[in-house]
C-alpha cells in the first residue's frame, strides 16, 4: 500500500501505473482531485485498490490526513512517493519572498511532511517499506532562474540521506531519484 503525491499526471501518474502493475494498492494524492479520481479509476481496472485524495502537500495537516486516509482505506502503509512539486523560474533579483517560499513549501517542506507522517504511522503499525523522494540534478547543480528550486532539491537530497540513517532501524528505506 503506497501513497503517490502528484499522482494525477507526469511522473506520479506513470509511477502509480507501474505500482499497480506490480500489484500495489495506491492512494493517488494530488491537488487536482479530478485528475486523481481519473487515475484511481484507471488503476482499479488493474485489480488493485486505488483511491483519490485531494491534498495540498505544502500543508502539514493535509499530509497527515492523507496518511491517515491511506491506512483507513488500504488497511496498512508500506511507503510513500513524495513526488509532488512545482517550478517557478525567475531571476534571483525578481524572486520575491512569496515566490521563494511557494516553491520551498511545495518542493521541500512537503517531502518532510510526507516522510514524517508516513514514518510515524508505519512505526506505529509495525510495517516496513520504502520512501522515494523526487530530487533533481538541480539539487547539486546551479541554474539561472532556479534559486528556489535549487535550494529545495538540495534540501531534499540531504533530507533523504538523513532520514535513511534515522529510519533504517525501523525497516524503512529512504531513497531519492533525480
Amino acid at each position: 500500500s503506497i501513497i503517490v503525491t502528484g499522482g494525477a499526471s507526469g511522473i506520479g501518474y506513470h509511477t502509480a501505473l507501474a505500482l499497480a502493475a506490480e500489484g500495489a494498492n495506491v492512494v493517488v494524492a494530488d491537488f487536482n482531485i479530478d485528475g486523481a479520481m481519473k487515475v484511481a479509476a484507471e488503476l482499479t481496472q488493474k485489480n488493485v485498490k486505488a483511491f483519490p485524495f485531494k491534498v495540498d502537500v505544502s500543508k502539514a495537516a493535509d499530509v497527515e490526513a492523507m496518511v491517515n486516509f491511506a491506512v483507513e482505506k488500504l488497511g496498512t502503509l508500506n511507503g510513500i512517493f513524495n513526488n509532488a512539486g512545482i517550478g517557478l523560474v525567475k531571476p534571483f533579483l525578481d524572486m520575491d519572498p512569496a515566490s521563494y517560499h511557494k516553491v520551498i513549501e511545495v518542493d521541500q517542506h512537503s517531502v518532510y511532511y510526507g516522510m514524517y507522517y508516513a514514518a510515524k504511522k508505519m512505526v506505529a503499525l509495525g510495517t516496513t517499506g520504502t520512501f522515494v523522494n523526487t530530487a533533481s540534478i538541480y539539487g547539486t547543480t546551479a541554474a539561472l532562474g532556479s534559486f528556489n528550486y535549487n535550494a529545495a532539491k538540495a534540501a531534499v537530497i540531504m533530507m533523504t540521506r538523513s532520514a535513511a540513517l534515522e529510519l533504517a532501524p525501523h525497516g524503512i528505506r529512504v531513497v531519492a531519484v533525480a
